[in-house]
């Protein structure tokens, strides 16, 4: 599509089962790269939910025929719902931990450059929601520095340091 990078790892097979379609998606967020694969492990998920299959099928159509995607029951698709979905969810598990409740999130990316994503994580973190990060490139967010980034730990596959708006990471940061 002309303007939007299109880069999901989602297959879909629909074959026929007896008299009724059978619909099985495969989710992933890994290229299956040998070389890379020792590096960092990707995860794939083989489903037959079928809100899970109906959202594949229906991202499929929408990237086909430009028709208008419609309401997604699970896939959180960017640009469309991944974001503020994203921040919603962080904001609630802050909402349930800050009520004295427990809140984890471990999340894997490519990079966490996103703003208003790091603010929601680092408020999350502070009402003691416990997150653990695998950013495989750039990771803009200082864990564990004391009384501000305490509960977040970030692993970066990238190296020891990373330097970005003036702000060198060191190793017991991530």
């Amino acid at each position: 599509m002309v303007g939007l990078k299109t880069h999901a790892k989602m297959m879909l097979v629909t074959r026929r089962e007896g008299r009724q379609l059978k619909r099985y998606a495969h989710l992933s967020t890994g290229n299956y790269n040998p070389r890379t694969a020792r590096l960092y492990t990707d995860w794939s998920h083989l489903t037959t939910d079928a809100r899970l299959t109906a959202d594949v099928e229906n991202v499929f159509v929408h990237l086909a025929s430009h028709s208008r995607l419609p309401k997604l029951n699970r896939v959180l698709l960017a640009p469309f719902y991944l974001h503020q979905k994203m921040i919603a969810k962080i904001n609630d598990l802050a909402q349930v931990a800050g009520a004295g409740g427990q809140g984890r999130i471990v999340a894997k990316m490519n990079a966490l450059t996103d703003d208003a994503l790091i603010q929601a994580l680092i408020r999350a973190g502070q009402k003691g929601v416990k997150i653990d990060l695998i950013v495989r490139g750039a990771p803009y967010l200082p864990a564990q520095v004391p009384g501000v980034t305490d509960n977040i730990r970030v692993r970066s596959v990238i190296g020891r340091f990373w330097s970005t708006q003036g702000l060198l990471l060191s190793p017991r940061w991530g």
